[in-house]
């Protein structure tokens, strides 16, 4: 989840860093055209160097994860365990009398 949430706001900051190159290039377009035009070939990517991949075993951990939740919860409730931990604390309170 940590690294999921980094690289979201890693990619917000690129989204910004894009937007601010393609509109840094159309003001220098339409100081030498005198028109300003928005259909422009304009900054697809970052450099390779400024792009984040954080994303990708952010993403690969939290499947991992979001397995491992579902698993612990159909082995509480599928098998014997929740009895035996109910059991367990039951008689944790009892031994305090």
């Amino acid at each position: 989840m940590i690294l999921l949430s980094i690289s979201a706001g890693r990619l917000v900051v690129e989204k910004k860093l894009l937007d601010g190159m393609n509109d840094k290039k159309r003001e220098e377009f339409a100081k030498k055209q005198k028109v300003f035009n928005k259909d422009i070939d304009g900054i697809k990517t970052l450099a390779e160097d400024e792009r984040s991949d954080m994303w990708r075993p952010g993403l690969i951990l939290y499947g991992i994860g979001i397995a491992l939740v579902w698993i612990s919860f159909i082995l509480f409730y599928g098998t014997a365990m929740k009895e035996d931990i109910h059991c367990t604390l039951a008689q944790l309170g009892d031994s305090s009398k």
